[in-house]
Order: structure tokens, then sequence, then C-alpha cells
């Protein structure tokens, strides 16, 4: 007979900075990953802060992306297929 598994605790977060590109307002993004994760039921919020007030909440689900500015009551929502469109054309490639 095995003896019982005891609990293990979990690893603590690593909180990732994302850092800023060269911009003459400063953006930060935190997020907190432990593993690589798969969204199920609830979507992942990033919190966005510029000069250190919030700027807006970008939450993304498995369904669509959603944008939500600070203090705004509208929110934007994409599904994949029609955030893939908006990005092909507010954007324009780098080159290198």
């Amino acid at each position: 007979m095995q003896a019982p598994r005891r609990a293990t605790r979990p690893k603590p977060l690593a909180i990732a900075e994302v850092p800023s590109v060269e911009v003459p307002s400063h953006h930060h993004v935190r997020i907190a990953i432990e593993s690589p994760i798969e969204i199920t039921k609830a979507p992942i919020r990033f919190e966005v802060r510029r000069d250190e007030e919030r700027f807006g909440t970008l939450f993304v689900s498995r369904g669509a992306v959603v944008w939500k500015r600070r203090n705004g009551k509208r929110t934007y929502r994409f599904d994949w297929t029609r955030f893939d469109e908006v990005m092909q054309q507010g954007s324009k490639p780098r080159g290198k």
C-alpha cells in the first residue's frame, strides 16, 4: 500500500513587466504567469497603465477581445476574426 501524497504548495507567480516602446507617455502592462494557461470560462484581464494611472483594461477570452477605457461605460468587443481584420487594417508591418 502506498503512502498518501502530501499536498505541495503552489509556486509563487512570476510577475513580468512588458517593456514599453519609446513613446511620449509610457504604458505599463503587468501580468502574472505561473505556467502556460488555457482560457476556459473566465477571461484573462490585463490592466494597462499610463503615467501611473489606469488607462484601460483588456479582457481576453476564448471568444473575443474586449477593451474598456478608464472610467468608460462602453466596451469595445471584437470576436477573434474581427480582431484580426481590425489589426490588419489598422497597422502596417514593421520593416527590419
